[in-house]
Formats: C-alpha cells, structure tokens, sequence
C-alpha cells in the first residue's frame, strides 16, 4: 500500500530508521527489526539500520545502515524520518520526527520501566504486550527460518526433552534438579549455531519453556511438541498459551503430538497475514511523516523560521548564506531588531566597523532597551581587534543598562588593549562591589590583572572579597566568611 503517488523527479516516501543490535539468531526481537527493516526495503520503501557496522547485519538481508551523509541528505530533501524502536528502547534517541514502538515483548517485564513520547504510533506481538489506554496495531511476521528449523530427516523415535529458561535462571531461581540432570539446556550461555539448535528439536520429544521464546515456533516447525512451565515469571510476561504444567509435572504429564497439517496452517497463516499487517505499519508510518512533512515546509516558509535558521548559519560560520537571509529578513520583520544586529555582528567579523555600527542603530532604533545587542557587538569587535570601536558600543550598553555586569569584563578587556588600564581597573573595582551572577567572573579577572601586576595587597584584598562571595563559596564548598 503506498500512500503518496509516485513521482520521476522526487522521492515520495519517506524513510525508516531503525534502532537495533547487530543480527544474532540468539535474539528473536533483535531479528524481528532486521527482519522488517528487510520487508520494507523489498516493498520498495527505504529502510536503515542504525549505529552499525555492514559486518553486523545478515548478509541475507537487505538492510542497509545509516550513515551521517545519508540522513544529511534526507533532512535537506525534507523527508521525515521514521524511527521504530523496539519497547525496550527509552524515549526517542534518534530524535525521528516520527517513531513506531513495536512491542515485541510486555514493557517492563524485566523490571526496567522505559518512557515513550506522546503521539508515538505503536503495534504489537501479542495483544497481551499493550498497556493500558495504549492504542496499538498488531504487527507479526515470521521469523522462523524454515530453511533451517524444519522435520526433515527426523528420526523414527525421538527421545528426552530439551529446555529453555534462560533469564528464569538468571533472575529468578534454578530450575529442579531433575531438569538439569535430565533435560538438554538450550540456554543462551551454551554457544550453538541455528543448525545445532534444529538439530536438537528434530531429535527430542518435547521442548519445556520457562519464558517467551520464539523457540517454541522453531521446535513447532521440528515436530518437537511445546509446554510452557508456569512459574510468577511467566505471568509477568503476559503469555497467553493453552499448554501450560507444574515444573514438577515435568515428564509426568503427555504433552499433546504436534499436528504437522496444523502447524503449516499456522505458519502459512502468519505469512500470510504479515505482509497485510506491513501494509497497515507502512500506511500509518507514512500518513504521519507526510502531514508531518508537509507542517514542516509550512514553517520553513515563515519568516521567524529562516531567522532562526540565520542564526544557526551564522553560528555555524555559514556567513554568506546568512548575510543573504538577514538582508532579506530586515523588511520581513521590520519589529524585530535581530536582523539588524546580526548584519551588525557580520560586518563587525570583518572588520567594517562602520557598517557595524549603522546596523547596530538600526537594531536599537526598532527596540531601543535591547542593550544586550550592542554588549554582543563590542565583544565581536573585541575579537577582530577592534578594541576602540568595541569601546563606544559596550559604554552604550552600560548607559542602557548599567546591571548588565556580563558587559563589564568585555569593556575593562577593551579599555586595557587601549592602554586604559586605571580605568579598567576602576571599572571592575566598582562592578565587584554590587553583588551579581558576574562578580565571580569580575573578582577573577581582577585577581588575574592583580598578580600579573604583582601587587600583593590587591591580590590578597580580591582573594578575601572571592572568599567572601556567596557563588564562589558554594563551588569551592567553604564556610561563610565573618567578614573583614
């Protein structure tokens, strides 16, 4: 089901991001996303694989990883990415304008509880999987690899059983002895290839499990008849499943033959019904990401928006294409004097400082309390080594405000590049005095200029005023000062 008609000059769908471990048959969940992020690639769709290697993906599979470039060039397409979390994953890592939660297992079984965001899209395993008041699809598609777990070439007789209870083991309890004599442990810390594992299924009568498993699908597919042991553990999970015994029961009760006719109905079943369930994902996936899509080149169209995106530019050193943005955005947004000041900043980088400061007028003349601007513009000439034009704008600002003690420091730097270093130090002597988020700041540069002048009285006077001040002794941990 594809949503978006299709296009010769542009792309209409948008792509999925997938978070996932690297493949290992060892993990059904973990083979469930590579499994799709597959599916949807050979739908036609774009699929990727996250914070892997090539090495650490199937060499069956189409599933491609994600690379900086890629997603750099999927968000100047202004696609909208889909990121599908399995429900172990907490939040949203990707930061995915779009995620799909697929609850392989029930959250919180193992006792880790995860945060999902609001307006996440979520399907399901099993209905048992879904808390409450979560709207959810399901989603089931094999991943059973009937290449591998099948019964031919089983033997006329089989015999004993096999088991499974790996996290039962380790979190809860030992299984009874007779099990762990009798019984061949299929537990993850015994390394063994699929085909090992099949191998065993085809041979042995019956597979016991402690825990959800897509084991019991792959014994199904053997011929090795399937009991679930009943244990608190087993509830928690939410399992729903109609053959269930006491550990105790283990080899005392017959468990019902495996019905091959059966079994085939139910894997052709979930065949089946999988690609409609992926149809169903991928309609959902992709109306979000459209009219998420779709809200986003609304906003970019917004004048506010690319003066964000100036901003940004010119923080990133992208200088001409934020020049160009600020020039256009001056009669865009004649009530706000961000434009202005930032042309202002540009100019002042490249040392046109009369330029500058026409700009930085023209940014006071719309808000004319905005002494932050003109502080911000005298630091910049301060670093292109415009120390007296950084002079008269940083005095400005102090006439605006004179509690903006953030600016003192930048106006002593700028009189003392003059040779001005009384009044530098005049200047800092009195902002010291008024208690501010910058006296920790001022009373260290003081201290910096007083032993670099030597004078010994100064320094041990500034130490004593450090000591003193209520911020320096909550980061240095000292007690309050009695004072001189």
């Amino acid at each position: 089901m594809k949503p978006n008609k299709k296009s010769f000059f542009q792309r209409s769908t948008h792509p999925y991001y997938f978070r996932v471990s690297e493949f290992a048959h060892k993990y059904a969940g973990v083979r469930a996303l590579h499994y799709l992020c597959h599916a949807l690639n050979e739908q036609g769709y774009e699929a990727w694989l996250t914070d892997l290697t090539p090495a650490q993906c199937s060499p069956w599979l189409r599933t491609p990883v994600l690379t900086p470039e890629i997603r750099a060039q999927h968000e100047k397409q202004g696609l909208a990415p889909i990121a599908v979390y399995p429900e172990s994953i907490d939040g949203n890592p990707l930061s995915a304008p779009v995620t799909a939660r697929w609850l392989l297992v029930k959250p919180g079984h193992d006792g880790i509880a995860t945060t999902y965001q609001p307006g996440e899209l979520a399907f399901y395993w099993e209905p048992a999987y879904v808390p409450p008041g979560m709207a959810a699809d399901r989603l089931q598609i094999p991943i059973i690899d009937r290449r591998i777990f099948n019964a031919e070439g089983e033997p006329a007789e089989r015999k004993g059983f096999c088991y499974y209870a790996h996290k039962y083991i380790l979190n809860y309890s030992k299984t009874l002895p007779g099990v762990l004599n009798d019984g061949i442990c299929l537990c993850q810390w015994i390394p063994r290839t699929p085909e090992e594992i099949a191998e065993i299924l085809r041979t042995t009568e019956v597979l016991y499990c402690y825990e959800p498993s897509s084991l019991s699908s792959e014994a199904l597919a053997c011929g090795c008849r399937v009991a679930y042991v009943d244990t608190p553990y087993l509830e928690r999970c939410g399992l729903q499943t109609h053959i269930k015994i006491k550990e105790e029961d283990i080899g005392k009760v017959e468990i019902p033959k495996t019905d091959t006719a059966q079994v085939q109905a139910l894997f052709d079943n979930i065949e089946n019904t999988a690609w409609q369930e992926i149809d169903n994902f991928i309609q959902k996936t992709q109306t979000a990401a459209a009219a998420h899509a779709h809200a986003h080149a609304a906003q970019e169209k917004t004048p506010e928006y690319r003066l964000q995106r100036a901003i940004d530019d010119f923080h990133g050193n992208a200088l001409e294409e934020a020049a160009k943005a600020f020039s256009a955005l001056l009669d865009e947004l004649p009530d706000n004097p961000l434009p202005a000041a930032y042309l202002a900043f540009l100019c002042a980088r490249q040392g046109l400082v009369e330029d500058a400061g026409t700009f930085i007028a023209q940014a006071l003349a719309v808000d004319p309390q905005r002494a932050d601007l003109p502080a911000a513009l005298g630091e910049i000439l301060i670093q292109a080594g415009q120390g007296a034009a950084a002079i008269g704008h940083l005095e400005h600002a102090l006439a605006l405000r004179p509690d903006l003690f953030s600016a003192y420091p930048a106006l002593a730097q700028a009189l003392t590049q003059q040779g001005r270093q009384d009044e530098a130090f005049r200047l800092l002597e009195s902002a010291a005095a008024i208690p501010s988020d910058a006296q920790a700041a001022i009373l260290g540069l003081l201290l910096e200029w007083r032993t670099f002048q030597g004078n010994i009285d100064a320094i041990v006077d500034t130490c004593l005023r450090q000591r003193a001040n209520p911020a320096h002794q909550a980061l240095a941990g000292a007690p309050p000062s009695p004072g001189r």
